[in-house]
């Protein structure tokens, strides 16, 4: 599914933006900092035990996940004609026993509405084969429902923005390898801007009436489940959030559109220290005391976002340290997602799974395969996050150099 909003919006900004002088210095929580995590903190088991880790496999928590609703009072949305309503799924450290559990599947994303309207709608009006279907049936890493692990809370918060046409679960096993290094991992489905959204209700679809206003809706939304994590963390009748959360530890990611919303985002809500932008790109401005961290990752290949990497890169130039930038090779637009195990032939197909064509050249490659993909990106998030919302500075290692040379062009500034 061809982002073309997004690629008008990128080009559109070389002639709207300039670029600033941002300030150089910041990011990276310091040693001095009264918010830097320590050993005797929630450092979530402890730094000793994390430096033996390795980043290119999952960590030492068990992960569950959770769906919960939360609806925004203070706005309105067209997409319902309502209050602004979420449906959110939730990825955190999970109680060791939990591990007994049975793993979660994917069609529980939409358990009230899978098989009497979203699986018929996808194959019919989407014209999803069958076969692609069912991989709804299979497993995921999580355990749905699980307890959460508070001895070793509370825990960095971390928001998901997916794709334009996209599914909160559309990275999962990315925030799964997150949560399994002790973060709080929340996505909201995009109400109207998503694929499909299934409240007990009824189901909203993606709305292309709606695509103008969703990117001041996303943001609202990020601002927003801070807020309500926040106050969760304070309090939560139901008791599962209380003390789980770091509210004065946040980041945020996203893919595609969400990509450019999570850092966008940044510039207006000073509480996320660190955003990473995936296939897509960021307006080259900030003012001079923005300081988040961030971390780009490009597909060489994207046809979606091929345009606009000049975009990404002059925002790369200018904004502060600490700062990252991986190009993968042989990556297209939804490399840096599960679609190609999921419904690739609705998104994905030549633009990140399968076949693709050389833009400079025109020759025919095959694109990297999805695992080794998401252990790439997956395992340089977790660097980034842990170092710059933890403070646990050996991953500086592994954010100092290319791990994968075969794979991506690397550039980075402390």
């Amino acid at each position: 599914m061809k982002e073309l909003v997004v690629s008008l919006i990128a080009i559109l900004s070389l002639s709207l933006l300039f670029i600033c002088n941002c300030n150089e210095n910041g990011g990276a929580a310091s040693d001095d900092d009264d918010d830097t995590a320590d050993d005797d903190s929630a450092d979530n088991f402890n730094n000793a035990q994390f430096s033996l880790l390795d980043p290119t496999e999952r960590g030492p928590f068990v992960v569950g996940n959770r769906t919960f609703i939360y609806v925004d009072p203070n706005r309105w949305d067209p997409a319902t004609n309502s209050e602004r309503k979420l449906m959110v799924e939730v990825w955190y450290p999970a109680d060791p026993s939990a591990e007994d559990m049975p793993y979660d599947v994917l069609k529980n994303f939409c358990p009230d509405w899978w098989d009497t309207v979203v699986r018929p709608t996808l194959e019919q009006e989407y014209g999803v084969p069958p076969d692609e279907l069912d991989h709804f049936n299979n497993q995921t890493g999580s355990h749905r429902d699980a307890p959460a692990d508070y001895k070793n809370a509370p825990y960095p918060m971390l928001i998901f923005s997916h794709g334009n046409g996209g599914l909160r679960i559309q990275n999962f096993t990315m925030c799964e390898w997150l949560a399994s290094y002790g973060f709080i991992v929340v996505a909201p489905d995009h109400t109207g801007n998503a694929l499909i959204t299934c409240f007990p209700e009824g189901v909203v679809e993606f709305n292309a009436d709606l695509v103008m206003i969703s990117f001041g809706q996303r943001k609202g939304d990020i601002s927003f489940l801070i807020d309500k994590l926040t106050e969760l963390n304070a309090y939560d009748p139901d008791g599962f959030f209380t003390s789980l959360v770091d509210p004065k530890r946040v980041g945020t990611f996203g893919h595609s559109f969400g990509g450019t919303v999570a850092v966008e985002v940044t510039k207006d809500d000073y509480r996320i220290q660190a955003a990473i932008d995936m296939a897509s790109f960021a307006f080259p401005y900030c003012k001079d005391d923005f300081s988040c961290a961030t971390m780009f990752m490009i597909a060489l290949e994207d046809d979606t976002m091929y345009e606009a990497m000049p975009v990404t890169r002059a925002a790369y130039s200018i904004f502060p340290t600490p700062k990252f930038k991986l190009e993968l090779m042989d990556a297209g637009h939804y490399t840096f997602s599960d679609a190609c195990i999921l419904v690739p032939s609705l998104i994905g197909d030549g633009d990140g799974c399968g076949i693709g064509h050389r833009h400079k050249t025109g020759e025919e490659f095959e694109f990297i395969e999805h695992d080794l993909a998401m252990e790439l990106i997956s395992s340089y998030a977790v660097s980034f996050f842990s170092y710059v919302l933890k403070g646990q500075d050996f991953f500086v290692d592994y954010l100092g150099e290319n791990n994968y040379p075969d794979e991506m062009n690397y550039d980075f500034k402390f």
